[in-house]
């Protein structure tokens, strides 16, 4: 027979106080992690909970047990879990934003789910923002490789119908799951929820940033009423109602003077306002940064008949997108009839690449540029479906 203690439970607020004490806890699950093994021989899980008496922010037990089987098993946040002989600590957690991210670096973000779908593979796959914009991503590859890169739209490529749902001003990020999380276990996110995301991998996918939650990370949904959601939605709001509130975070205080625009006093849209815009023609003016180039070779920049036909991959922190330089729209943009090494020079300049590089591997940061983007149609009976986008207005100024 057990002592009597062993049916006494005591409240929360009482056992944050018992410290190096065994206590017995009845309470709400508000945060669970997913259940892994240890180094050693037992298995390991850890579940915030509340009860009436303690409210917020809740206190995390870790559980052990010989095997996966013998943890408990949780369905949803709200499930009712009893503890028996557990230990009081007392530990903290902050919070970064998306734009402080760096790659594989553990962290702890409170985003919003915007899109949820299955992958290639039946896995989840969901799309996480806070409305910041991420880091800008330094480019390490060959210049000879710009072939391949310049095909490359990124982890972003989804329907219009579903863009159009999407915010169009800060970094939307793909949200991955480790093998060996049980499927069970991702019930509990829905499209439209802001959640804390606890330990957290940041890494790198087709150059872009993506979160992969892995079984030594914890989910916990927040309520649209925490002061944390609401200082983030109001910040979104303010960047929304500002004039700059669409130029690129990280572009400030000004893109680099590496091109020049003919409409200086129309406003900036981001390049999901311009994937996302209601009519199929029109022009936008962005900030962006061009990280390919195709032909990449300057000598192949114009046909026999000496017509521009190039293709630029754009990025900003919310799209990619490709855009074209043809024609007229060639010769405004590099200048008049300039040489081989002068093509080549404007094309390293808006390319990020230093005078001293050649093809071996090196790093890229490609500035900060403005320019102005007219979307068209090829098929007039498959309008959206054939729209492309081309600069014109446009100057790149004279390189170094």
């Amino acid at each position: 027979m057990g002592s009597g203690d062993d049916y006494k439970f005591m409240e929360i607020r009482d056992a944050i106080v018992a410290i190096n004490m065994k206590v017995n806890l009845i309470g709400v699950i508000i945060e669970f992690g997913f259940p892994r093994r240890t180094k050693g021989t037992d298995c390991y899980c850890a579940v915030k909970i509340v009860d009436q008496s303690h409210q917020t922010p809740g206190i995390t037990a870790n559980i052990f047990a010989e095997s996966l089987e013998k943890l408990p098993h949780v369905a949803s946040a709200g499930d009712i879990i009893q503890l028996s002989h557990v230990l009081n600590f007392v530990g903290s957690t902050s919070f970064s934003f998306v734009r402080d991210i760096k790659e594989t670096e553990h962290v702890n973000l409170i985003c919003k789910i915007v899109y949820m779908c299955e992958d290639a593979n039946n896995g989840t796959l969901a799309f996480v923002w806070d409305g910041t914009d991420a880091h800008p991503i330094s480019i390490d590859t060959k210049l000879t490789d710009e072939i391949s890169n310049a095909q490359q739209l990124g982890p972003l490529v989804l329907p219009r119908d579903v863009l159009c749902t999407l915010p169009p001003v800060g970094s939307i990020l793909r949200l991955i799951f480790d093998k060996g999380i049980e499927k069970q276990s991702l019930s509990m996110l829905n499209t439209g929820k802001w959640m804390k995301f606890m330990n957290v991998l940041c890494e790198m996918q087709v150059g872009s940033f993506q979160i992969v939650v892995t079984t030594f990370s914890k989910l916990r949904y927040t309520s649209n009423e925490d002061n944390i959601i609401q200082l983030r939605q109001r910040s979104y709001e303010e960047r929304l109602a500002s004039i700059l509130g669409r130029v690129p975070f990280w572009s400030f205080p000004s893109p680099l003077p590496t091109t020049e625009v003919d409409h200086n006093n129309e406003p900036f849209t981001t390049l999901m306002d311009v994937l996302t815009y209601s009519k199929v023609t029109a022009k936008f003016k962005c900030v962006i940064r061009v990280i390919a180039i195709y032909p990449f070779q300057a000598k192949d920049f114009r046909s026999p008949e000496g017509t521009y036909r190039v293709r630029l991959s754009l990025e900003d922190p919310t799209a990619r997108i490709h855009a074209f330089l043809y024609a007229e729209d060639g010769d405004k943009f590099f200048g008049d009839d300039p040489s081989i090494d002068v093509l080549t020079r404007k094309r390293n300049k808006l390319l990020g690449v230093s005078a001293s590089e050649t093809n071996e591997a090196s790093t890229r940061n490609p500035p900060w540029v403005q320019c102005c983007l007219k979307s068209y149609y090829l098929d007039k009976q498959d309008a959206w479906g054939s729209r492309q986008y081309r600069i014109f207005g446009t100057r790149l100024v004279a390189a170094d």
